[in-house]
């Protein structure tokens, strides 16, 4: 079966991690990938789902005609969640969580580093496609709970080994590290396609990453198998195995393959045996393997993407069928290109950025078939994804976090034969959503929909906060806001009291739509009220039950005032930052 984590030996990918011969590490990669955990399942019962060759009848998994979810409504009459109208994005958070464990909580002697991802819908997809919920809240928890248990193994593996180390007269190499966190591939009302990636290191000269693929139908939360997609495998086998060649520069003789065996296949058996790894992205679908899977560690994850366009009649119609809009994560693209600006070549895209002496990053780089543009930046992170507009347009937007939380929102056009530096918003980053009260983990609502996404600010409007509002991307790829109020995210200051009216607070009372019902109203003496929206400027509306009072705060000078008096004359919990 397919392997995300749910059964994955740990205790195998230690020894694996000590092994020298790269035979024997192959060997044990090799066991890893069949042990399993994105398993096909039934959403709602979480029974397994017959193998792809029981079902069809066919040796190598090759579709032999329709499968039992392709059947139209109107050929049974049933409502199987499928329909021929237009693929909508699917809208997702994700969140990860990071712990450090110290010798003796001396914080210069760091032993073990652990960090594990969580993936969910939003509030409203989840409504959509409770099925899918299921399965993302059972993947996250499985990952949490892996990750943490293999956290308290390496904490008492490193303390034995520094034992040891000390006693023996010799060094050991930490801190040790066990880590995985998720990427999109592709979110839509059809298809989700996710790469758990992970990173182990347990002392040795380095530490080995690995990545595995989960595909999902968004309607009926099954698992996909790549046969769901490719209709004809042993073409397809064929051609991923140039793929492959070409992008990892790769030959024959630098592979670990059976005697006689070709690396198509290995991918057409792999395939049969669910354990490719593979994803389906808006234009292809992919394969990679992991280190040591296939050749040495230095090949790192040799990767082959099979494009939509170019062979069409070896893909099944409805998966692969993509939104006009979409996004990808620019991080996990490679080198291997797109097409960005529409010339039916190849653009090879590079982005990352620079450190100073301090290790902040100082300077944006995106190189664009070889030219390099830039932008000048001081932030500890930055997270670039491609939008892809209904228009055909492709914007590089790259979200940067610096102090306090500050994060600034820098564009580039590569609509061109170079990237071109459109503009910078400052004080925008993604929408922050709680995904865990019990660990306090939030996440952030990732860009999936070029025309519908919400962009998060800090505000100083009678407290500090976050809030945020709408966007779609404009005619000169800059994001423009669909909304004139910013909603605040209550989640991101439910730790606090609500505000409490110290005395009549005058005001005017607005309906929901922001029209003025009653003015010259006042907020009674002793109401609680909690921070609903902002322009971000100088108005704000509070919510008492159904009622929403709206304030106009002077901001002109310190302190800030209503009406002439100072704000903290009129309430009770005004806090802000800094």
């Amino acid at each position: 079966m397919q392997k995300c984590r749910e059964d994955r030996n740990w205790s195998e990918m230690k020894e694996y991690m000590k092994l020298k011969n790269i035979k024997g590490i192959a060997l044990i990669m090799t066991a890893m990938l069949l042990l399993g955990g994105c398993g096909r399942k039934n959403a709602e019962t979480g029974e397994s789902l017959p193998d792809r060759e029981t079902r069809t009848g066919t040796e190598d998994g090759s579709q032999t005609g329709t499968l039992p979810g392709d059947t139209l409504p109107e050929e049974t009459g049933e409502d199987n969640g499928r329909t021929e109208e237009a693929v909508l994005p699917l809208h997702l958070i994700k969140g990860e969580l990071s712990d450090s464990y110290y010798k003796d909580d001396d914080y210069s002697n760091k032993l073990v580093e652990m960090k594990y991802g969580v993936i969910a819908l939003t509030g409203e997809d989840e409504e959509k496609y409770p099925k899918l919920a299921q399965v993302l809240k059972k993947l996250s928890e499985e990952n949490k709970n892996t990750i943490l248990n293999e956290y308290e193994n390496l904490k008492t593996q490193a303390e034995d080994d520094l034992k040891g180390a000390e006693e023996g007269g010799y060094q050991i190499y930490t801190p040790y590290s066990t880590e995985s966190t998720y990427y999109v591939s592709r979110a839509d009302d059809r298809v989700l396609s996710i790469e758990e990636n992970g990173y182990t290191y347990l002392g040795g000269a380095h530490g080995t990453g690995y990545s595995f693929g989960c595909n999902y139908d968004t309607r009926t939360g099954e698992e996909l198998q790549i046969q769901d997609v490719v209709t004809d495998m042993d073409t397809f086998a064929g051609l991923a195995e140039a793929a492959v060649y070409e992008e990892s520069g790769l030959t024959m003789d630098d592979l670990f393959l059976e005697e006689g065996e070709s690396l198509k296949d290995y991918i057409a058996k792999a395939a049969a045996e669910h354990t490719l790894n593979w994803k389906i992205t808006n234009d292809g679908v992919s394969v990679w393997f992991n280190p040591y899977e296939i050749s040495y560690y230095a090949a790192g994850m040799p990767s082959g993407s099979v494009k939509f366009a170019e062979q069409t009649d070896i893909f099944s119609d409805y998966y692969t069928e993509a939104p006009r809009t979409y996004v990808y994560a620019a991080d996990n693209l490679g080198t291997s290109g797109m097409d960005f600006n529409g010339d039916g070549r190849t653009d090879e895209l590079r982005v990352w950025a620079s450190m100073d002496e301090y290790g902040t990053y100082e300077a944006l780089k995106v190189s664009m078939n070889g030219v390099e543009t830039g932008k000048d930046i001081w932030a500890y992170s930055y997270d670039p994804y491609i939008l892809h507009t209904a228009d055909g347009k492709n914007y590089l937007y790259v979200i940067c976090g610096s102090d306090n939380d500050y994060r600034m929102l820098e564009v580039f056009d590569l609509n061109g034969s170079s990237a071109v530096y459109v503009g910078e918003v400052n004080n925008c980053g993604l929408r922050a959503q709680l995904l865990d009260a019990s660990s306090y983990l939030y996440g952030e609502e990732l860009l999936t929909d070029p025309e519908n996404f919400y962009l998060e600010s800090r505000m100083e409007v009678l407290s500090t906060y976050s809030a945020s509002r709408r966007y779609h991307v404009g005619a000169d790829g800059m994001p423009v806001a669909d909304e004139d109020f910013y909603q605040v995210d209550a989640s991101t200051y439910e730790w606090r009291e609500a505000l409490t009216a110290k005395k009549d607070v005058p005001c005017v009372q607005v309906a929901e739509d922001g029209s003025v019902t009653a003015d010259n109203a006042v907020i009674p003496a002793g109401t609680k009220l909690t921070l609903y929206r902002t322009d971000g400027s100088s108005l704000v509306d509070l919510k008492a039950g159904d009622t929403l009072y709206r304030i106009e705060v002077d901001h002109s000078e310190w302190p800030y005032t209503i009406n002439g008096v100072e704000e903290e004359e009129y309430f009770d919990g005004i806090m802000y930052a800094g």
